[in-house]
């Protein structure tokens, strides 16, 4: 993406904070009022659904983020990537969840990240840029979690931190077997492993949100295949603010193995999730 200027100097990472969560919480707004109506399909896919609801609510997000910076560049699920100018990159999931929110569950969420840009020659995470802050909004929920990088995490307004977990045996962990055939040969094999060693095995259908719950220590890790960018840019901030650790892998163009994990078990989940 073009940088032809830079983005103002009086653009504090609080006031980034400030807009990512408004961001967030506008499109959760968008979630809730879509859900009253009937939901209209955009597509119908074998293991996936796009709703007119993913590109209202990437709509309001959109909204909240130009009337600051009329000119950012942003990538998102929907749209994909924006054009812009400036330092910053908004990186939007408008509707983490949508075959949750398809069938009237309750686990899904918003996710708007904005992060700093980095050496255009970087790869993997380091090719997004410098992580400035993030916000998970589940709206079905009324519970926002948000943090900027080095600040407080938190979910609405109270500190979270990390479960205090050193063995697997005692770690509830989330994941998902994906969409593509090869993806879930793979992620049977895992969870094969995984169910033997660990406490309880989770499957809840929102990366972002399932990640901001590593965050809380409601869940230990998190382990998902074939994600993309924006399904875990904004809860990576919170997560890493909590004292978590993320390792991503890109495997294909934005094509994601992502690792969200209490620090006591990271080495001994990554080593089973590295497993073919």
């Amino acid at each position: 993406m073009s940088s032809t200027q830079t983005d103002s100097p009086t653009f504090t990472d609080r006031q980034i904070l400030d807009v990512v969560q408004r961001a967030a919480r506008a499109a959760g707004e968008e979630h809730l009022r879509c859900r009253r109506q009937r939901l209209a399909v955009d597509k119908l896919y074998a293991h996936d659904v796009k709703l007119e609801a993913d590109r209202l609510s990437e709509q309001a997000a959109f909204a909240v983020i130009r009337s600051y910076l009329p000119d950012a560049p942003i990538m998102s699920e929907e749209t994909g990537i924006v054009e812009g100018q400036g330092d910053f990159v908004w990186i939007v999931d408008p509707l983490d969840g949508t075959m949750n929110y398809f069938h009237r569950q309750h686990h899904f969420c918003a996710c708007v990240a904005c992060y700093r840009r980095g050496d255009s020659s970087a790869t993997g995470l380091e090719a997004l840029g410098k992580p400035v802050a993030g916000a998970v909004y589940a709206a079905s929920y009324d519970e926002l979690f948000c943090s900027k990088t080095g600040g407080k995490p938190t979910l609405n307004g109270e500190e979270i931190r990390v479960a205090e977990v050193d063995n697997l045996a005692d770690a509830i962990v989330t994941t998902s077997f994906g969409s593509k055939p090869e993806v879930m040969d793979r992620m049977e094999r895992i969870v094969h492993n995984l169910l033997r060693k660990t406490r309880k095995i989770r499957i809840q259908g929102s990366c972002g949100l399932d990640i901001c719950a590593v965050a809380a220590g409601r869940l230990s890790a998190l382990y998902q295949a074939d994600v993309r960018c924006w399904d875990f840019a904004a809860a990576r901030v919170v997560l890493e603010a909590a004292g978590g650790k993320l390792d991503a892998v890109e495997v294909a163009p934005n094509r994601w193995n992502v690792l969200a994990c209490a620090p006591g078990i990271f080495e001994e989940m990554k080593k089973i999730v590295s497993e073919k």
